[in-house]
Order: C-alpha cells, then structure tokens, then sequence
C-alpha cells in the first residue's frame, strides 16, 4: 500500500492532454480506480492485528475513501469563481478538480504512512504536527492552490514551456504539478499550500515573455498594471504612481501605498 501510494497517484500524463469530455472522464476515472485500488488492500488488512486506535482509524479511512467515489463530474462543487474571458473553462474545472483530488490522496497518504509508522515502531515518539483531517473528498480544506495559464503562441515545445513556468512561477511558491494542454499552449499549476498573488492578470517571465494567468483567488475579473512592471520580475516601490486600466474602463492612476510582505 505506500508503494503503492508512493507511486501510483503521480505517475499519471500531465503534457498533451485535451480539454475535450472524454479527457475529464480520465481525471473522474483515474480518481475512482486510486479510491477502489486503496478500498481493497484495506479490506484485505487483518485488522485483529492493529491497534484499537489504528483500526478505527483505518475503519473510518475505509469509508471516506468508498464515499469519494464519484458516479459523475461533481459540476455543482467546481467553477465557484468568475470566469475569466479567454480562458478554456473545462479547464479550469480539470484545474479545481484535480487541486481537490490531489490534496484528498496527500491526506489519505499522510494518514496510512502515520499509522504504518506506528505499527512498525510502536516506541517511536508522537509527532508534534497535528494529524490530516480525514474527510471526504468534496468536503477537504483546501491544501493546494491552482493557477491557469496561457503562454504566448511561439512557445511550442513542451521542454521549453516547463521550463518556462518554472523558471516564472517558482518564485511564487512550491510547485506540486504543472499541466499542459495542447493544441493551444496553455494549462494550470498546483502549488502547495495556500498561495497568495496579486490582482494581476499576467506575468512576465524571465524571457520577457507575457503570460496571461487566472488567479481563482478573486471573485472578480483581475486588474491589470500597465504602466507598473509585472509582477513577480519587479515591483514598484512603496509612493511610486502607476496607471491602471480596468477591463472595460478608462485608465486610473494610482499610488502604491502598501505591498504584503509576503509578495
């Protein structure tokens, strides 16, 4: 079960993918067959074994796992933000629903790594950290982040693309996955942990090239700096002014006032 689980849930195709309904069903599939794979080895556990604790504990990841499989794509649970124009929406919605999943399998593998080192080294010390929240899926805290993206069109190869998301978005945070989409060169990026970006709707990357992004962590359409550089190559300083112009709206100027310390 932990090779398994060290293994199976992240080995699955993340270049070239479709945003077409036959490839959504993939993700609902790939989802259902990791929670059925894990349902069977727990049942084939000889819990009389295990630690009254354990079991139950084992007893109650049993059951979350065989409620999370799904019969369809959970569509009342996805697209909770605006959409934004130009952006592929199914793909946003492969983006959330595999931020959800991805989180969900990191808990459940937290949980029965935690209890197979119990069983292994009953004298170990209890770790500090508090234990995963076992719950089901659509009801996890949200553990990872998502950000959509689309490169610009002469980035067509797909070592050149990675490499340029990484060498862009890694400054924002600890990347988990970065999926491509083709035909058009675009796609989304799970980072962990909870990630905070500013209102901004691109990017420039290292390259000098603008990537326009979907930040689902507002609830309306970003703003955009024209004068101001792009954020995160450079910053404008603290009383510095810039122009912002509103989608739809005449061009503002505005003063720089503050900057979370954390950007």
């Amino acid at each position: 079960m932990a090779e398994f689980l060290a293994q199976a849930s992240w080995n699955e195709k993340r270049e070239g993918l479709s945003a077409k309904q036959p490839e959504i069903e993939k993700h609902l599939y790939s989802h259902n067959l990791t929670c059925h794979r894990l349902t069977m080895m727990l049942e084939e556990l000889q819990t009389e074994a295990i630690p009254t604790a354990d079991s139950k504990k084992l007893q109650q990841l049993h059951r979350i796992l065989q409620q999370s499989m799904m019969l369809g794509w959970p569509v009342e649970w996805l697209q909770l933000e605006i959409s934004t124009p130009g952006f592929d929406v199914a793909i946003s919605e492969i983006a959330e629903f595999e931020t959800l999943r991805l989180g969900f399998l990191i808990t459940i593998k937290e949980t029965l790594l935690g209890v197979y080192d119990k069983l292994t080294n009953p004298h170990m010390t209890e770790m500090a950290n508090q234990p995963p929240q076992l719950a089901h899926l659509l009801d996890m805290k949200q553990a990872l982040t998502w950000v959509q993206f689309i490169l610009p069109e002469e980035l067509t190869h797909s070592p050149l693309q990675l490499a340029t998301l990484q060498e862009t978005f890694g400054p924002l945070g600890e990347i988990a996955e970065i999926f491509l989409f083709k035909p058009r060169p675009e796609g989304f990026i799970i980072f962990n942990g909870s990630l905070k970006i500013p209102i901004i709707d691109e990017i420039l990357s290292p390259q000098h090239s603008l990537i326009m992004i979907k930040n689902p962590n507002h609830s309306s359409p970003p703003i955009r700096s024209a004068a101001a550089p792009h954020y995160p190559t450079r910053r404008p300083a603290l009383g510095t002014l810039v122009t912002l112009t509103l989608r739809g709206c005449d061009r503002h100027e505005a003063t720089v006032v503050a900057i979370e310390q954390n950007y």
